[in-house]
């Protein structure tokens, strides 16, 4: 479950220069904001610790469980976005 959200950077990071190129720094910070609030918000309304205790004993497509792993997926998705914009952006701006 964990791994999803660094496979969420990876999958990102082909696509993220090209949007910061394409349309600046300071909205692809914004709109990885935006991304993540969705990813929090599914990923709170996933939360349900009977279902990931009863995840060992059962199987791992619990609905519950899936939707907190694509949360986590979606999650590091944004991540990238945020990170490679901000680190971009505080590098234009050094004197």
């Amino acid at each position: 479950m964990v791994g999803m959200y660094s496979l969420g950077s990876v999958v990102a990071l082909p696509f993220v220069p090209f949007v910061v190129d394409k349309i600046g720094r300071r909205y692809p910070i914004l709109l990885g904001g935006v991304i993540s609030i969705a990813g929090g918000m599914l990923q709170g309304s996933a939360l349900n610790c009977k279902s990931l205790i009863y995840l060992k004993a059962r199987h791992i497509l619990n609905p519950i469980v899936v939707m907190f792993i694509v949360a986590r997926f979606i999650l590091g998705f944004a991540n990238s976005f945020c990170l490679v914009a901000a680190s971009s952006l505080i590098g234009g701006t050094e004197k």
